[in-house]
């Protein structure tokens, strides 16, 4: 890998520093030519090159002498007095056997904290050591490769550090067990394919495996085979698989694929998904937990077997030709559902769902639909929403809608945004499934829509669609925040149409409008209060010209709130004035 005009010259300021301040150490100078070769340039030049170099002396000492197969962890929060250098944060620093998963995995000890990352440093060092497990040389093609991490975090006081220390110790070395056993893992699924032709799919880097056990079926019992436990399962670090998997006995077939209650504590922070499988003619059941691979979520779910089975049963059940728009849209939908649910759900309650979602397609409305979990008592919800309307904090607020009608914790958020007019937000809830899932739609409609949409939509009722969209059209764009803040979309169709008329002129008026005024009183305001407008096009005011005015004809101004509309080159000022009309009667 070649490396970056910037990170060269430090890396060689780096090694100078090592000549100077150490050289009785030749290890440190070579340690700096390797250490921070992949650090991109902006984070060099972020970087104080005395922090630098303190932290790669730190991250050397810790890691100088290892035994194979051991995690050395160390979290440092350096201050001037007491180390003769400091940063504003922490530093975690790990040396550990190369594996894979390890950046992500320890990333998800640190969210779990609540930990921001500032840098990293993730180095793949090849180490020579002695037998005293000393290390003598570092290089390309020296020893064995070894992961040398270091994460600049928040800041964080002694015990959290120390804290933070045992949990990415302890996650390291469950990844490794994780590691250790894929081979074994994966044996005996392969072991079991028979029963199943989905079995060897899985097999076939499509499934992560991250810990599995066998059991032998004792009446209703389960008893665990001892010796038989792998991964996650070998280091005590799950729930009892009884638990968290669920039993073959449930289903009529010989696999169940389900997710399970418990989060990942490898690669990715979701809920693991669990296969069940009692062979043919034995009272064994045996279970694996992991994660779909990203192999499995790439394929199309027509080339998976037993799953593309479903999906071309679903496209019969619907009743539609492959070769039509509405085929098309059906196997579209099949395809781009969660994953997981395709996996989980029966063939016709499955095509039920599909059959709605395409209804749905191009329409420009909000519709829930929320799937039980065959196995445990989650939810899955799946919420479309008109693609216009999506934004990013779309998601996170129809989640939290989602808790509070549901009233269980959300997991698994996901988007997706295609080519259809709709997007979908999906996630999973630790729930039933409602009775009346159309509230929640409503719900999410409100939340969902802006102002402006809600203004056209008044226009429509009060002008008619024609009308109304012709307006809409003119003004669309050209309200200022705080009127929109202001005004509810409702009372807001008589400015709008001033706004327009002014804006945008119909063909043959014979003088287009400079000036218009109203004068109205809103349904909840009190008695005698009135609002009095004036429109100007491409012309400001002040209040002072208007409130004279007003005066002359009986009608003290109590407040005032000036709006500027802009479209394109023009602009309109509207004043919103309010009166005290008294006792007049106005017709």
């Amino acid at each position: 890998m070649s490396v970056h005009n910037d990170v060269a010259n430090i890396l060689g300021k780096l090694q100078a520093l090592a000549r100077e301040r150490r050289s009785d150490d030749p290890l440190l100078e070579t340690f700096f030519g390797r250490y921070y070769r992949e650090v991109v340039d902006n984070d060099a030049d972020d970087r104080r090159l005395d922090d630098a170099y303190a932290a790669g002396v730190a991250h050397l000492h810790l890691g100088r002498i290892r035994e194979p197969g051991t995690t050395l962890v160390e979290v440092l929060s350096p201050e001037v007095e007491r180390d003769g250098w400091e940063t504003d944060s922490s530093i975690l620093m790990f040396v550990t056997d190369d594996v894979p998963f390890l950046v992500d995995t320890v990333r998800m000890v640190l969210d779990r904290y609540g930990l921001g990352i500032h840098l990293l440093v993730h180095p793949m060092l090849g180490v020579e050591r002695d037998s005293d497990n000393r290390a003598t040389a570092i290089g390309p093609g020296v020893g064995k490769v070894e992961a040398w991490t270091q994460i600049e975090l928040d800041r964080c006081p002694p015990d959290i550090r120390r804290a933070v220390e045992n949990d990415v110790r302890a996650a390291i070395e469950n990844v490794q067990h994780v590691v250790e056993d894929f081979g074994p893992m994966r044996e005996r699924l392969l072991a079991l394919a028979g029963d199943d032709p989905l079995l060897a799919w899985m097999g076939d880097q499509h499934f992560v495996f991250l810990g599995s056990a066998s059991y032998t079926r004792d009446g209703s019992d389960l008893v665990l085979q001892e010796g038989s436990q792998l991964g996650e399962y070998r280091s005590g670090g799950m729930l009892d698989p009884t638990v968290i998997d669920p039993p073959v006995s449930q289903s009529d077939g010989r696999l169940v694929v389900a997710r399970t209650d418990a989060v990942a504590n490898i690669h990715r922070a979701v809920r693991m998904t669990s296969l069940a499988i009692r062979p043919s003619g034995s009272n064994e059941e045996h279970r694996f937990v992991g994660l779909l691979g990203s192999a499995a979520y790439r394929q199309s779910v027509f080339a998976i077997p037993v799953i593309g089975e479903r999906a071309e049963a679903v496209i019969e059940i619907v009743g539609v030709s492959v070769e039509s728009h509405t085929g098309r849209a059906v196997r579209n939908v099949v395809e781009t559902l969660p994953r997981d649910v395709v996996f989980e759900i029966g063939t016709y309650e499955l095509a039920e769902i599909v059959n709605e979602i395409v209804g749905l397609q191009e329409r420009r409305i909000v519709r829930v639909f929320d799937v039980s979990e065959p196995v445990g008592p989650w939810t899955t919800v799946l919420v479309y929403v008109p693609r216009s309307r999506f934004t990013a904090a779309l998601p996170d607020a129809v989640a939290a809608l989602v808790k509070e009608f549901y009233g269980g914790d959300v997991r698994d958020l996901a988007t997706l945004l295609g080519t259809s007019s709709l997007a979908r937000i999906s996630m999973t809830v630790r729930a039933d499934v409602v009775d009346d899932p159309d509230q929640l739609a409503q719900a999410i409609d409100a939340a969902s829509t802006t102002w402006e949409e809600q203004a056209r939509e008044s226009l429509i009722d009060v002008l008619g669609e024609i009308e109304g969209q012709r307006v809409f059209a003119v003004v669309q764009g050209s309200v200022p925040a705080g009127y929109q803040a202001r005004v509810r979309p409702s009372i807001a169709v008589g400015d709008l149409v001033h706004v327009a008329a002014l804006l945008a002129p119909q063909t043959g008026d014979e003088l287009a409008p400079q000036v218009l005024t109203s004068f109205g009183h809103y349904f909840d305001a009190a008695e005698g209060r009135w609002r009095f407008r004036v429109f100007l096009c491409n012309r400001a005011a002040t209040i002072a010209e208007l409130v004279p005015i007003l005066e002359h004809l009986g009608l003290p101004a109590l407040d005032e709130y000036p709006s500027e509309f802009e479209s394109g080159d023009d602009r309109v000022f509207l004043y919103d004035l309010g009166v005290d009309v008294g006792d007049s009667t106005i017709d």
